[in-house]
């Protein structure tokens, strides 16, 4: 019995693939493109001075000496000339600070509204540092770039790497020639 089964299953299978019908040749697909260098946002791009407020370890410091060295940013100590605010935290501290800075009277600033709601607030960040515009209150840029410890070299090294980061993401980098001599 087992015998005569196997040459039925055979004779289903081999008819049914007969039956089907022809598929179409599968088409190439296209070729791929060469990846083009990603562009700025029109709101980073638009971005030429910079507060700092105050960060972990003093981080902010070291980010102010190296936006100054590699002249990536010009570094404000007035907020209301910034374009935009650096921070290592957001919430609801964060949302109050800068009503506090960018507020012209006195009866602007608001302690107890925020635009997240009553009870969310911020959690202290470590190693992640954001480009905030204070008008829209919108994340332009950010980085996660942990220091390995709280050693001046540590901070040091992790501000030169954000603002390179940043530098690159600011300006995209050009394409290289390879082969061309």
């Amino acid at each position: 019995m087992a015998r005569s089964i196997f040459p039925l299953m055979l004779a289903a299978v081999l008819t049914a693939e007969a039956a089907e019908p022809p598929k179409e040749a599968a088409k190439p697909a296209p070729p791929a493109k060469a990846a083009e260098p990603a562009t700025p946002t029109p709101a980073l791009a638009a971005v030429k001075r910079v507060y700092l407020l105050p960060m972990a370890s003093g981080l902010d410091q070291h980010l102010a000496s190296e936006f100054t060295r590699q002249g990536a940013l010009e570094v404000v100590i007035d907020p209301k000339k910034a374009d935009a605010v650096f921070t290592d935290r957001l919430g609801e501290s964060f949302e109050i600070k800068v009503s506090e800075l960018f507020a012209t009277k006195k009866e602007d600033i608001k302690k107890s509204e925020s635009i997240r709601g009553p009870g969310i607030s911020g959690k202290r960040n470590t190693g992640t540092v954001f480009l905030v515009d204070p008008k829209s209150m919108t994340v332009l840029w950010s980085v996660y770039q942990p220091p390995k410890d709280s050693s001046r070299e540590s901070l040091v090294l992790c501000a030169r790497k954000i603002v390179e980061q940043f530098a690159g993401a600011k300006e995209p980098r050009k394409k290289k020639l390879l082969g061309v001599f």
